[in-house]
């Protein structure tokens, strides 16, 4: 490793509600945070697959009424974070991590995690991890490009560029593309999906925001500047972070920058964003269904039904989503997944309590 290298800063972003994980994940027990696969949480998961690289403390960054349940989490897994910093309201990705990286030494390496992906193979993310920490050092601002296996339409897309010793330079970034367009993007060989996972120095980051982003670099540094440190968690002043520009990671500063690499990585990947993304990482049976809790079926094929407080039983459902709640039931066809999100904010223009309170898994 380079000799200049010490320890990697975790920055843990713990935000979001999984509106397309409606009606398990809610506004106020958000997918990440509950036991989707096992019974460990996604944030608990996420902590755990570094465990064999040389990390500091973690600072997680959470919504200000999740902080009880983040911070218990942590304390169940052994995890001492360094802070838990708490948003009064969303405001995308930008801003989080720059709040973050406000907080740690300017030579810090940071590795950005969002706290609902899941990886399955630990050892090529490490791997790809390790292997941009020279170019971090260089000051690059790093993503991990995922190598696609499929034409997902669900997904960004990275496009690269010129070789460096451990990626590419980035060429672009595509928005999620149409059917034709993604499987054009899979053939080709020069797109990967964009993972949301990062590596630099917290200097290079806030130096490249300020340069692509200056009023979301100087409300965010005006927020930090009124941060208070009280039961354990640092509390950031409402008024002056909600001035703040919402934006993206990717739009404030990826697109802008000139110093930005993608390191592929081949990790069993996903971001679990939807029902037919957990679908796609659960264990099937032979009619490649997934049946979890009180469920039984005859000729059901495809489908994935969560009965955890009802009986369910089917008779000749296919490519179907069942998922049973106290207070709410889903039922979804698979190709209609990503809309789900749009059903949580019409029941949003109804006043429907069911999109924000706790729903026990």
């Amino acid at each position: 490793m380079p000799t200049k290298f010490k320890s990697i800063r975790p920055i843990i972003l713990s935000g979001g509600t999984g509106s397309r994980l409606w009606p398990l994940s809610r506004s106020a027990y958000p997918k990440h945070l509950g036991p989707l696969l096992g019974e460990e949480s996604l944030l608990q998961k996420t902590l755990g697959r570094l465990k064999n690289l040389p990390i500091l403390d973690p600072i997680i960054v959470c919504n200000q009424d999740h902080r009880f349940l983040v911070a218990e989490q942590l304390r169940e897994i052994k995890i001492n974070p360094k802070e838990i910093i708490l948003e009064p309201c969303g405001r995308n990705t930008a801003p989080a991590i720059a709040i973050a990286a406000m907080a740690c030494d300017p030579e810090e390496i940071l590795l950005v995690l969002p706290a609902d992906h899941l990886i399955g193979n630990e050892k090529n993310f490490t791997e790809a991890v390790i292997s941009g920490i020279e170019l971090a050092l260089q000051g690059y601002v790093i993503t991990f490009g995922v190598v696609p296996d499929s034409p997902h339409t669900g997904y960004g897309y990275i496009q690269r560029g010129d070789g460096l010793d451990a990626g590419f330079k980035i060429n672009k970034f595509v928005e999620k593309p149409d059917l034709s367009s993604a499987k054009n993007y899979l053939d080709s060989g020069e797109y990967y999906w964009n993972s949301g996972m990062f590596l630099f120095q917290a200097k290079s980051y806030l130096k490249e925001l300020k340069k692509g982003s200056e009023d979301i670099f100087n409300q965010t540094e005006l927020a930090y500047s009124k941060i208070k440190q009280e039961r354990d968690y640092s509390w950031l002043d409402k008024n002056t972070f909600e001035k703040i520009r919402s934006d993206s990671i990717d739009y404030a500063v990826m697109e802008k920058t000139k110093l930005g690499v993608v390191i592929p990585m081949n990790a069993n990947w996903s971001d679990v964003g939807s029902w037919d993304a957990l679908y796609d990482v659960t264990p099937k049976d032979e009619n490649q269904n997934v049946l979890i809790g009180d469920v039984v079926s005859i000729d059901t094929e495809r489908c994935y039904i969560r009965g955890a407080h009802h009986l369910i039983a089917t008779v000749g459902v296919k490519d179907h989503f069942i998922i049973d709640t106290p207070d709410a039931v889903l039922v979804l066809h698979k190709d209609y997944s990503q809309k789900v999100k749009n059903l949580v904010e019409i029941l949003g223009k109804k006043g429907r309590l069911e999109i924000q309170r706790n729903a026990p898994v």
